[in-house]
Formats: structure tokens, sequence, C-alpha cells
């Protein structure tokens, strides 16, 4: 029993190791995919890529700037 509790609390561990490592690598990812996706947005529809980009306030920080169904149901801030 203590055997199988020490390999599971192992696990654990290198689970939330790995998760810290995943988010801290995640915004710097984010920010060249937004760029990205705000550019194709840009070309492939100018005319609405403007109308989202005046809806987000010239602010575009995240998906929730431009997209604003997508947080809809979110209520972390």
């Amino acid at each position: 029993m203590a055997r199988c509790l020490s390999i599971l609390t192992i696990v654990c561990l290198c689970m939330i190791l790995g998760m810290k490592a995943i988010s801290y690598a995640g915004p710097r990812a984010k920010q060249a995919v937004m760029q990205e996706h705000i550019e194709k947005a840009e070309r492939t529809n100018p005319k609405k890529y403007r109308a989202m980009v005046q809806k987000a306030g010239e602010n575009i920080k995240d998906c929730r700037s431009c997209h604003k169904e997508i947080g809809a149901g979110d209520t972390r801030k």
C-alpha cells in the first residue's frame, strides 16, 4: 500500500511540475499564434477585421477582446 501511495505521489508531483512548465511557456506561444491569427484575419477580410478591432476598442489583448461569445459563460476575471 505504501509503495502504491509513493508511486502515485511521485506521478502527481511530476504532472504538477510539467503543468508549471507548460503554463510558463504558454503565454509566449500564444502571443505568436495570436499575432498570426490577427494577420490572417486582416488579410482575408479587411472590413470585418476593422469592425472587430473597433469593437475591441483598438486594444486586442486576447481572444475575448474580439470574440465576446467565447467568454460569455466565463466567470473568471
